[in-house]
């Protein structure tokens, strides 16, 4: 589990297989103001992949998180810097390196190789730029992040419900600290 103030969780699913209680079950202990916003299920030998909504990105071990019970609140999955959020988790295998793409709040996207973003230092890293933000006007925050291949197609939705279709192909690999194209 990860929340969007950068908590990361990790526990067994065969905590959570009892007979639910008409609340419900203490699942993760939240500070105020904080939400879950992604929650995966591994194997215990995959790599977590974190993007932020302020542009930065890391890779890192699932063993670098401490298994847990349920009714806690976790660890810090990454250092944010102030109003920044997690804004995707990808669990990836250790062994491949997709390209990851980045979506922007203003229509900018770009992809990258995701061996660019492995952290030697775990979880206590701030993270490196997914997307370069020194004109942060022109690009926005980031919304989204996938993993895509060659011959994919994205399918964009606009908040103002119009749809975009577009090639993978279109969108050149690029290296980390590049602006994205439209």
């Amino acid at each position: 589990m990860v929340t969007r103030q950068g908590k990361i969780k990790r526990s067994y699913l065969r905590d959570y297989d009892t007979n639910l209680k008409t609340k419900g079950l203490k699942a993760i202990v939240l500070s105020e103001n904080d939400e879950v916003a992604y929650v995966e299920k591994t194997d215990g030998s995959k790599d977590i992949f974190l993007v932020t909504s302020m542009g930065k990105a890391v890779r890192y071990s699932e063993d670098n998180v401490t298994i847990t019970g349920r009714a806690t609140q976790g660890v810090k999955a990454m250092n944010l810097s102030e109003n920044d959020s997690i804004a995707q988790l990808l669990v990836l295998c250790p062994d491949e390196n997709p390209d990851v793409l980045v979506a922007t709040s203003q229509g900018f996207a770009k992809r990258t190789n995701a061996s660019q973003y492995k952290s030697t230092s775990g979880r206590n890293v701030r993270g490196v730029n997914t997307i370069d933000q020194v004109k942060f006007d022109r690009n926005g925050v980031i919304v989204s992040a996938s993993t895509v291949n060659e011959g994919d197609t994205l399918i964009v939705l606009t908040k103002k419900g119009q749809v975009i279709q577009i090639a993978v192909d279109d969108i050149r690999s690029t290296g980390r600290n590049t602006m994205g194209v439209s």
